[in-house]
């Protein structure tokens, strides 16, 4: 411990201690926070998704149908565009949230899923 090298390896030795202390902290706070973080947006997800399949399924299971249990053309087309609805909504619902995909809630990111058929011009306005 007397000679100069072995000094500045325990000063070497502190400044590795604090280090270690610092980066693990750190990383150990930014992780739980992305971990929160994912947790919400998945549970958003699964909430969104069991809210939709539950009013998609009560919709499905009441519409009138003939007597052989089809469907008729009047209920297929408001399933048809229940589904549609249901579509506009999820990504206009994700739009919302993320920021990454704000832009579909300008002008032209409803001009672009107007003209992609995810939506018509009058709901668009």
């Amino acid at each position: 411990k007397d000679l100069p090298f072995v000094q500045r390896l325990s000063q070497l030795h502190q400044i590795w201690d604090i280090q270690r202390a610092l980066t693990t902290f750190v990383l150990t706070f930014f992780v739980n926070q992305s971990f929160d973080f994912w947790k919400a947006v998945y549970q958003l997800g699964r909430d969104v998704q069991g809210k939709l399949n539950g009013f998609n399924l009560v919709l499905a299971t009441n519409v009138k149908r003939n007597e052989d249990g089809e469907l008729t053309p009047e209920s297929e087309a408001f399933l048809k565009d229940v589904g549609q609805f249901s579509r506009l909504f999820h990504v206009l619902m994700w739009a919302g949230k993320a920021k990454r995909f704000s832009i579909l809630t300008s002008p032209e990111g409803l001009q672009r899923m107007e003209s992609r058929g995810l939506m018509n011009e009058k709901q668009r306005l």
